[in-house]
C-alpha cells in the first residue's frame, strides 16, 4: 500500500469520525471527511463500490 492511501485511510478512520450504529453493532465512517482524491485513490486501491461509501 502506498503512502498516499495509507494517510487517507489513516484519516478516514479515526475515532472522531465515526457514528455507532447500535443495530447493527458496526462504526459507520463518513466519507466526506476525505477529499476527492483521497476518496478515488482509497477506493481504487481498496476496491470500493460507490454504493458502499456513506455520502
Amino acid at each position: 500500500m502506498d503512502k498516499i492511501t495509507l494517510a487517507a485511510l489513516k484519516k478516514l478512520y479515526r475515532y472522531d469520525n465515526s457514528d455507532y450504529d447500535v443495530v447493527r453493532g458496526v462504526s459507520l465512517y463518513r466519507i466526506n471527511s476525505l477529499n476527492l482524491e483521497e476518496r478515488n485513490t482509497a477506493g481504487k486501491t481498496m476496491n470500493w463500490s460507490g454504493s458502499h461509501m456513506m455520502k
